[in-house]
């Protein structure tokens, strides 16, 4: 009788693992979602949140969807050069990662001011009932554009009258400025192949089968070139039927710039 109660409970064991992995899907997924920035000197400031999520499968879906397994879900202050063409972070907004609700913007002398309004959840029991309380709460971040030191207030901080005269980055700009990004150790953003086993099988499986992950797919092409990974390249050039990841490759062999990769994108959708 002990012999099959321990026979059924390791059945249950190994179906629950086997199904818990099978919840969500295999390789994760990239999201940098851009606030509106402001353009001060020629550079430009802005929030990033950076998410690397996997996608429920299965049963997971239902009803709705499903949500998705979050990994990392962060939030960054981004200086965009404009003559260097390159983002670099100011600082990671660490303390209120979790639901930002409002992010203003302006600049006030050599400052960049940025009020962000964001929700905190506090679980409250009371009569052995839980119950879900929300606060909405604000802190003001202001960058030194002469250092790039930063200092929090809270909302009680007083702000002098500033400018109207403000060159304001509308979200689809910003959003522009991190199309590109692939080398995620350099910027200094958690890396999402640390996500999955970069074996040369799943590699292939991803990059030929796994559409709509687009900053995984030039991420993994960037991981190739930068490891000599020859042969696997050439295998999936030869393999690929997607005209993107084709011109994604295109991009890091031939040496394109991005402009040069944005109006090709133009050219064959």
């Amino acid at each position: 009788m002990k012999r099959i109660i321990f026979f059924i409970a390791i059945t249950i064991l190994v179906t629950s693992i086997f199904t818990s992995c099978r919840m969500y899907s295999k390789f994760p997924k990239v999201s940098i979602i851009t606030s509106k920035g402001i353009e001060f000197n020629n550079e430009i400031y802005f929030i990033i949140q950076y998410e690397i999520y996997k996608q429920p499968k299965g049963i997971m879906k239902f009803p709705d969807g499903g949500l998705p397994k979050n990994l990392i879900n962060e939030y960054y202050i981004v200086k965009y050069n404009k003559n260097t063409k390159k983002n670099s972070l100011i600082y990671n907004l660490n303390d209120i990662k979790l639901k930002i609700e409002s992010i203003n913007i302006f600049e006030n002398g050599n400052k960049i001011f940025f009020p962000v309004k964001y929700k905190i959840d506090k679980i409250v029991w009371k009569n052995s009932v839980s119950k879900t309380e929300r606060t909405l709460k604000e802190k003001i971040f202001i960058i030194d554009t002469k250092t790039d030191k930063i200092i929090v207030k809270t909302n009680e901080y007083i702000i002098d009258k500033h400018s109207d005269n403000q060159n304001i980055i509308n979200i689809k700009a910003t959003a522009d400025l991190v199309r590109f990004i692939y080398d995620y150790d350099k910027l200094g953003l958690p890396n999402p192949l640390e996500y999955m086993k970069l074996s040369d099988k799943n590699i292939k499986e991803l990059l030929l089968h796994d559409y709509l992950n687009g900053r995984m797919h030039i991420a993994l092409i960037y991981y190739m070139i930068k490891n000599n990974k020859t042969k696997l390249l050439e295998e999936i050039e030869k393999e690929n039927t997607d005209k993107y990841i084709a011109t994604d490759i295109r991009y890091f062999k031939e040496g394109w710039s991005i402009k040069q990769l944005k109006e090709y994108y133009k050219l064959i959708k």
